[in-house]
């Protein structure tokens, strides 16, 4: 995990803490390599199946929107 220090000096060190956790939630949940994953998929879609691209896209962003409120909670379990 990095952060910036202007994050680190901005913030206080309980909201450095639910950042910390948050991303801490991503690593526990294996959300790169599912991206990593997903981005593959959709990009191969992309070329071979144009037509549905539209679909595959709604779905990877609904799935990114679900992993980040799952690291949203797995931050609020720690504080």
């Amino acid at each position: 995990i990095v952060m910036h220090t202007s994050l680190i000096d901005t913030l206080s060190p309980a909201e450095v803490q639910c950042v910390l956790a948050h991303e801490l939630g991503h690593l526990k949940c294996n959300h790169g390599l599912w991206l990593t994953t997903a981005n593959l998929l959709a990009l191969g879609a992309i070329s071979l199946l144009p037509m549905i691209s539209s679909t595959i896209q709604e779905s990877f962003l609904r799935w990114l929107r679900s992993a980040e409120l799952t690291c949203d909670r797995a931050a609020l379990v720690v504080v």
